[in-house]
């Protein structure tokens, strides 16, 4: 995997979770700019998918990463990511 692809396969994985907060759906731009960045430190401080994910140059692949881009739901993102 390429360092563009592991940031192409975080990126995805936070718009899914964007899509699926509700909290979002209300805020005003701002709002969601603070959440957003909030989730993502959260998810990269307890999520074990993201420690993978970081180092996905070696742990990640290329099946995992093709499914997990195609996902539509973080829960999908999950189940590609072994």
């Amino acid at each position: 995997m390429t360092q563009a692809e592991c940031t192409a396969l975080l990126q995805k994985y936070f718009d899914l979770k964007a899509q699926e907060d509700p909290r979002l759906k209300a805020a005003t731009p701002d709002q969601k700019d603070e959440l957003i960045r909030q989730m993502k430190a959260e998810l990269m401080a307890t999520d074990p998918d993201m420690r993978q994910v970081v180092a996905c140059t070696d742990e990640v692949r290329r099946t995992e990463y093709e499914c997990a881009i195609k996902a539509t739901t973080t829960k999908q993102w999950n189940d590609c990511i072994d």
